[in-house]
């Protein structure tokens, strides 16, 4: 049906362009609409949204404009997740079971409820050894990842003496950080830590005392959230885009090879946590990006690539004009509105329609007065050209 515009003498009329046996309609809106691609939700922090609400093992298995679909885990079992771009979390469908992961600080808490003591757990090699005291025997444990028991043993005697974990805060409380352990066996720790950004290497006794004190190096400094990018960018990631910057520590989400990281980084810029997140955006042209933006009912769009490889956009969205700057990867860099976008002139949408392949085209209007219906056929230059009766309104 023709979308008809209401005129002041209470005249309506109706403006139809005639493409061979088509007709083709504009509907301008007052909707002050925004840029919606990722522009839109960012599949980053929706990641970031369910590992905030206790999700693990997370794989993207769609990301759409304003929903993430994922794969995840949760109390050990698999679902099928949604995240709306409000950043609400829910779960689609029940996928089965995981095989679930265990964190450090959990395998502690359950020694501890065990009755061990003096518990310290360390993660080597995708394991975790933890080292604690019951009932005055020392036990070595090593975990898989998942949590299972692999090995257990017996390494001595628990004695009125400082552990490790009793030594590492001797060593905070004297200035150091950035504490590791080269050798645990008594009579003598040996570790190496951080004073300073010179790195030592210590001998210690078994009550933390240093007995001697080697540099062997330097340290880096304390890694700034303003140098994040340029710190990752080193370590070969691409695609930064940082979800927390406030320490005491970071949270990123980082491209690896083809692969997405969701990591957590100290303040000293080790990775203390990397979980893969699915697959990395491949780099994107114009067409692609213009391919996007028309899908999300942008319109008059123009697309030009700058010598960084980003791309500028000038575009019209229910009626107003909208530019920004998206990445070489269709994620959203800036944007800013303009003012309403200005309806084309009858020559230019002739010269449009010629430039498609139509031909025979006709622009006429339906007006309504004193109750008779009136067609009125105009020339590309807006003239009335005829007019006919053509029943009632």
């Amino acid at each position: 049906m023709p979308t008809r515009c209401v005129v002041r003498n209470a005249f309506f009329c109706v403006v139809t362009i005639v493409l061979a046996a088509s007709f083709l309609t504009v509907t301008p809106s007052t909707t002050h609409a925004q840029f919606t691609i990722e522009i839109g939700i960012s599949r980053d922090k929706a990641v970031r949204a369910m590992l905030n609400n206790g999700y693990s093992q997370i794989n993207v298995v769609r990301k759409g404009f304003k929903t993430v679909r994922a794969q995840a885990c949760l109390n050990g079992k698999k679902y099928l997740v949604r995240v709306d771009d409000k950043y609400n979390v829910s779960n689609q469908q029940d996928l089965g079971f995981c095989r679930g992961t265990v964190t450090a600080k959990a395998l502690e808490q359950n020694l501890i409820n065990s009755g061990y003591e003096r518990v310290v757990i360390e993660r080597q090699n995708g394991q975790f050894i933890a080292i604690g005291c019951l009932n005055g025997t020392r036990t070595r444990i090593t975990y898989s990842s998942q949590g299972e028991i692999l090995r257990r043993r017996n390494i001595g005697q628990c004695r009125e003496i400082f552990e490790p974990n009793d030594v590492r805060k001797v060593l905070r409380d004297a200035g150091y950080n950035r504490i590791r352990f080269l050798d645990r066996q008594l009579p003598w720790y040996r570790a190496e830590a951080c004073q300073n950004n010179t790195k030592f290497e210590l001998l210690l006794t078994r009550y933390g005392q240093i007995r001697r004190s080697d540099v062997i190096g330097q340290c880096a400094p304390e890694l700034r959230a303003r140098d994040l990018r340029a710190f990752l960018r080193n370590k070969g990631y691409s695609q930064i885009e940082i979800i927390d910057d406030r320490l005491p520590g970071y949270q990123v989400a980082a491209c690896f090879n083809n692969d997405r990281f969701d990591l957590e980084l100290s303040r000293y810029g080790d990775i203390t946590s990397r979980q893969p997140i699915g697959k990395c955006r491949t780099r994107m042209n114009e067409d692609e990006i213009a391919r996007l933006l028309r899908s999300e009912g942008f319109t008059r769009i123009s697309v030009k690539r700058q010598n960084n490889g980003n791309f500028n956009v000038s575009a019209c969205l229910d009626g107003y004009q909208k530019f920004a700057v998206l990445s070489r990867f269709g994620e959203l860099v800036s944007e800013r509105d303009g003012n309403r976008c200005q309806s084309q002139r009858i020559s230019e949408i002739f010269q449009t329609l010629k430039e498609g392949g139509f031909r025979k085209n006709k622009i006429f209007s339906e007006s309504c007065r004193r109750g008779r219906k009136i067609r009125i056929e105009y020339n590309f230059s807006g003239d009335e050209i005829g007019r006919q009766r053509i029943g009632g309104c």
